[in-house]
Formats: structure tokens, sequence, C-alpha cells
């Protein structure tokens, strides 16, 4: 059979299509139930202690205060001094410095690397990935609460 430009399409007949239709809803049944159950979530904090002396600011002579940023930092367990990794911090202030975008590493030693996006406020930040132990995890990281800056906690909910 031919289409309206001439061009030759092939048909099927009722029969055909109505078994094909039937494999794919079987095939589509048996991915549902064998489909793996939801991962568990993992919730923990971390406490950021950041180096303020290694700040780096390139500020935008327009605009005091804006522009691309660095800091770094050391993590701890809540409520001790023990240091567990490195934190890294990069991004962009804006309006004025009162705003930010950021990418965070959270580097837990011997276990991996958690890799976090967001604005720099105390809403959810986005877990985009991480490595080691924190592979093809995602979540969110929240509770960033930089009334103590440089030392703060943040809570992980991770997936995966």
């Amino acid at each position: 059979m031919a289409d309206s430009h001439g061009f030759t399409v092939p048909t099927m007949d009722r029969r055909t299509l109505l078994k094909a239709g039937g494999i794919g809803a079987a095939a589509l049944a048996v991915g549902v139930v064998t489909a793996a159950p939801a991962d568990a979530a993992s919730t923990f904090d971390l406490r950021v202690i950041a180096d303020t002396s290694a700040l780096d600011l390139i500020p935008s002579p327009s605009f005091p205060g804006q522009g691309p940023f660095y800091i770094p930092g050391a993590i701890h367990s809540p409520g001790t001094t023990d240091n567990i990794g490195e934190f890294h911090c990069w991004g962009f202030f804006y309006d004025g410095g009162a705003l930010g975008v950021v990418a965070q590493e959270y580097n837990l030693s011997g276990k991996g690397k958690i890799q976090v996006q967001g604005v720099e406020d105390e809403g959810p930040r986005a877990v985009t990935g991480g490595t080691g132990k924190y592979r093809n995890t995602r979540g969110e990281m929240t509770g960033a609460d930089l009334s103590n800056f440089p030392d703060f906690t943040v809570t992980f909910l991770l997936i995966g």
C-alpha cells in the first residue's frame, strides 16, 4: 500500500497486530512484576567547618560582593572534632552578594564523595551523584543553617 506521497507503507492484518500487542503487554507485565523494590533511604548529618582564611572571592568591579568564589573546609561527625573528610564549595554570588548558586563536594575519607548543587540558602539542594560508597546515589541535602558560619551542620537524605 502507498501513502499520499507514493511511498510504500507496510501493513499488518488485525491478527498480526493483536499478536504483537499481546507480546508487548506480556513483556510489560513481566517487567512490572520483576521490578526491583525502591532503594532504602539513609539519613545522616555532617558538621562542616569552612576555612574562611582560604575563601577565594573574585569580586566584580561593577558589582561589589558579586562574583565567583571557592571555599574549602573540614568535615566532622556532629558533636565531635574527629576529621572525617574534606569539604569543597564553589559557586557564584549575585544580588550584591546576598544570594549564590553553589556546587559542593563532601569527600568522606575512605568512603567516597557526595556531589551537591543548588542555591545558597537553607532550602534543600539536589544530590547529583557520588563516588565510592555513594556511587549511583541521589537525594537531597538540607539544613545548611549558616547563622554560625563557618561552623554549620547539613543533613543528607540519600536514596540508592
